[in-house]
């Protein structure tokens, strides 16, 4: 439940690799999979509406709502999207 009316936007970017939800009703959510040798992550870039990003800095915070009775573990962070690629965490260190 958001405290200003609307939630915040899933945004397509470049390097989604699938669309989903959209099938089930819910607002299409673009996505990228990424494959590691132990594990799967799936990534979405969410945008704040200017009226969030006014309540953020006022103190505010972000909330996480999973559908169903299990918490998956989670990872929220400010990213920035670029024009090229995926979309990288701004505290990621590129080597």
């Amino acid at each position: 439940m958001s405290h200003c009316g609307a939630a915040m936007k899933a945004i397509n970017f470049l390097g989604a690799t699938n669309i989903i939800g959209e099938s089930q009703g819910y607002q299409p959510l673009p996505i990228i999979v990424h494959k590691g040798e132990d594990f799967v992550t799936i990534t979405s870039i969410w945008e704040p509406s200017i009226e969030e990003i006014k309540l953020l800095t006022m103190g505010h915070k972000v909330q996480l709502t999973i559908l169903g009775l299990q918490q998956p573990p989670v990872r929220v962070e400010v990213t920035k999207v670029p024009e090229r690629g995926i979309a990288m965490p701004i505290n990621n260190k590129v080597q």
